[in-house]
């Protein structure tokens, strides 16, 4: 049985897992091993941190685009 993966938005509460939000696998996967286990997690990480997940400007700039 699949499961239904959330669409990223800015309105998903802080408490949302990561495991949980239609993101491409490596994100999700990146993320969590970093910690980042929430969207709250990822909101309040410095671009800085997320940039050192080695995932480029790209990825940060969709994810705060994305989950605000």
């Amino acid at each position: 049985m699949r499961r239904m993966l959330l669409h990223p938005t800015s309105e998903l509460p802080d408490d949302t897992p990561v495991e949980q939000i239609r993101l491409p696998w490596h994100i999700r996967r990146t993320l969590n091993s970093a910690g980042l286990i929430t969207v709250g997690n990822v909101r309040k990480a410095a671009t800085e941190t997320l940039l050192r997940l080695n995932k480029g400007h790209g990825v940060v700039d969709h994810i705060r685009a994305t989950l605000g």
